[in-house]
């Protein structure tokens, strides 16, 4: 058995290292082996809505979007939005087109590309994730971060989140660690009011001002211990930052691609919109008027606008113009228009016979 006037000087040792900051002469050299940038910054169990989803065929997940859109469309007439319920009856009709250029004609399907449109999620999910795709490969240590706060019966919950979202963003934490990122939005509801969070995937090496970098001379449990104090540091200043006793805080690091795909997935979900219990309209109004994605540090601007804002454009096969297809109906109605125009009171109304000489 080993003497505890020998144990105890090691085990202080240990416990200084962990549980403070180290100067800088007696740092070494970060561990940056792969095995350790995959390891779950977190020692508490995930939430259910932060694991993976099993992704759907096209197929189910289309079918499910029309079921749930009706749905969606059916409740809203209910709480008497008739206007929101109008903008979800124009999706999924079919309309015919016509080129100007050429005159080839198509019929395509409608879409309303919004956020809160079961049938349109899809859509602007795989629009964005194209878009983005770039701007997460500028990521030298890509970090996915999970920032909630309380659940709130209030839909303006999301107005006041982005505010501390903002907040957050200029404390020294984000400033001195994060380079730059993408954040999102997202809400659910699981019965007990609505709770909105925050999901970032940051440029970020080591999220943490007080507790030192994991180095390749700590063992496995002093490593699991830096990193457990590291998120109770992100989850102190959060709190700070919205005014609250506590916060919860989820940090991991994953693939890129598997990480934008979640942080981009939806806005909120259809069925949580249809299974709630407090009225949806109101926090429907608050999401169509409210930014729910935005870039910050080095890719602000090197990331395009949000695909919802764009209007979609169709390409014709015929002669490859982009933009050129109008309404049949306008169509019709404007060759009709030039045809009597011509044909009636047009080229031989206002016909005078030339003057003779007399």
């Amino acid at each position: 058995m080993v003497p505890w006037r020998i144990v105890r000087p090691l085990a202080w040792r240990i416990a200084e290292n962990v549980f403070r900051p180290l100067p800088e002469s007696s740092k070494s050299s970060p561990c940056q082996t792969p095995c350790h940038r995959s390891k779950i910054v977190s020692s508490q169990k995930e939430p259910d809505w932060f694991k993976d989803e099993v992704p759907a065929s096209k197929e189910d997940a289309t079918a499910r979007g029309i079921r749930e859109r009706e749905e969606l469309r059916q409740r809203l007439i209910s709480e008497g939005a008739l206007d929101l319920a109008a903008k979800l009856a124009q999706c999924g009709q079919k309309i015919g087109l016509v080129c100007a250029c050429c005159g080839s004609r198509k019929s395509v399907e409608m879409k309303c590309r919004r956020r809160w449109c079961p049938a349109c999620a899809w859509i602007v999910q795989r629009e964005r994730l194209k878009k983005f795709s770039y701007a997460a490969s500028l990521m030298q240590w890509p970090l996915f971060v999970v920032l909630t706060v309380k659940n709130s019966f209030d839909p303006e919950c999301i107005r006041t989140i982005r505010k501390n979202w903002s907040k957050m963003r200029r404390r020294k934490i984000m400033t001195d660690k994060i380079t730059g990122g993408i954040s999102t939005i997202e809400v659910t509801n699981t019965g007990q009011g609505w709770h909105p969070h925050l999901n970032i995937l940051a440029d970020c090496r080591w999220l943490a001002i007080h507790t030192p970098e994991p180095t390749r001379k700590d063992s496995e449990v002093i490593k699991f211990q830096k990193m457990e104090h590291a998120q109770k540091e992100l989850s102190a200043v959060w709190a700070d930052t919205i005014k609250q006793s506590g916060a919860v805080c989820w940090v991991k690091r994953k693939k890129p691609g598997e990480m934008l795909a979640y942080a981009l997935k939806y806005a909120v979900k259809g069925q949580d919109l249809i299974e709630s219990v407090q009225p949806i309209a109101p926090l429907i109004e608050v999401l169509q008027k409210s930014r729910m994605i935005s870039a910050f540090g080095d890719l602000h601007g090197k990331v395009p606008v949000d695909p919802e804002d764009e209007k979609p454009t169709c390409l014709c096969g015929e002669c490859g113009n982009e933009k050129s297809f109008i309404p049949i109906e306008i169509f019709d109605l404007m060759s009709r228009q030039s045809y009597d125009k011509e044909h009636r009171t047009g080229r031989f109304s206002n016909y005078k016979e030339p003057k003779t000489k007399s």
